[in-house]
């Protein structure tokens, strides 16, 4: 189960719904994923949905990634853009002081990106929260993850953090959600809970 929100429907409460699951065929690989919802508002949501996916909760609280992943975020959307600016005042001197309207958007962007990574977890769902271009939250059944990914970088590690990546097979293709810079205890307490259900399996 998938939730889109783009910048402006966020600010107004609303969202798109999807739901990704096995089923596709080779003729029409498209075919698991299916809009169910394509504007709602979200408070709306599990009323309209609840009575016909009863397996699925749709919570609202979710914890947040910790407060020392914030600097990253915004250094990560920086990449980029740093170096145009200072290129830019440079060669155009006090036009080039336009750009830093950009930077300030690009690091806007970036805080909003930690304010909306989150994730939780109950007996047997997992979900996670992030943003790209728009606000991704998706609701995972526990029994139809494919596989969990924990990753740590160098930066990371000496943070105490670590990314979290969850795959599920849709079709003949995959889907899932990532959360970057979650608390590293975090990442082990998911990945402990799908191991549990993993051994299952075995």
């Amino acid at each position: 189960m998938r939730i889109n929100e783009n910048i402006v429907r966020q600010w107004l409460g609303y969202g798109s719904v999807s739901v990704e699951s096995a089923g596709g065929s080779a003729s029409n690989k498209e075919g698991s994923k299916v809009l169910l919802l394509p504007l709602v508002k979200l408070k709306d949501i599990e009323h309209i949905l609840g009575p016909y996916l009863t397996e699925y909760q749709f919570t609202s609280s979710f914890t947040s990634v910790p407060k020392k992943a914030m600097n990253r975020y915004i250094f990560r959307s920086w990449y980029i853009v740093v170096p145009l600016v200072m290129v830019s005042i440079v060669f155009f001197k006090v036009w080039g002081l336009l750009s830093l309207i950009i930077l300030a958007l690009v690091t806007f962007w970036g805080v909003l990106k930690y304010k909306d990574a989150g994730w939780s977890l109950d007996d047997h769902q997992l979900s996670l929260r992030y943003r790209s271009m728009v606000r991704t939250t998706v609701f995972i059944r526990k029994n139809k993850i494919q596989s969990l990914e924990m990753r740590e970088s160098y930066f990371q590690r000496r943070k105490d953090l670590a990314t979290l990546e969850a795959f599920v097979k849709v079709g003949f293709g995959g889907a899932g959600g990532r959360v970057i810079d979650m608390d590293r205890m975090d990442v082990r307490k998911v990945y402990t809970w799908f191991s549990r259900e993993a051994e299952k399996r075995d």
